[in-house]
């Protein structure tokens, strides 16, 4: 079952008044990427429901582009007023890589397995030595 999740759109299956996912609509988005429509509704449905009880953590599951894309939706109208044009998830993305302090990737996982495999492969360099 090869799945396409790229280029879905989320104001599809995500309500921008009350930020809720619809579960159906996602499942009919999905299909539609993936030009699967031979997959039934209900089987999908419930392999949705087996991947959410596997206690995956959603920040490890969900791609940072997904989370701003999401982001923008609700800064319209969920936990915002903001013109469409005002939260691009492109603008939004820029923004906060600009406020993002190295100090806070210091303390991340990647960057304790970025400089793990630098030592490993010295004499090789992913990151300054001042991050």
């Amino acid at each position: 079952m090869n799945l396409t999740f790229e280029g879905i759109t989320f104001s599809k299956f995500i309500d921008e008044k009350t930020w809720q996912f619809n579960e159906v609509k996602l499942i009919q988005e999905v299909k539609n990427k993936s030009q699967a429509f031979y997959l039934k509704d209900e089987d999908l449905e419930k392999r949705l429901i087996t991947e959410k009880s596997n206690n995956q953590d959603p920040w490890q599951v969900c791609c940072g582009h997904d989370l701003v894309e999401i982001l923008s939706l609700g800064l319209r109208k969920a936990i915002g007023t903001n013109k469409t044009a005002d939260v691009e998830a492109n603008s939004l993305e820029r923004n906060l890589r600009l406020a993002y302090e190295v100090v806070y990737f210091c303390k991340t996982q990647l960057y304790l397995e970025i400089r793990l495999w630098e030592t490993k492969n010295q004499p090789f360099k992913v990151l300054h030595n001042d991050v």
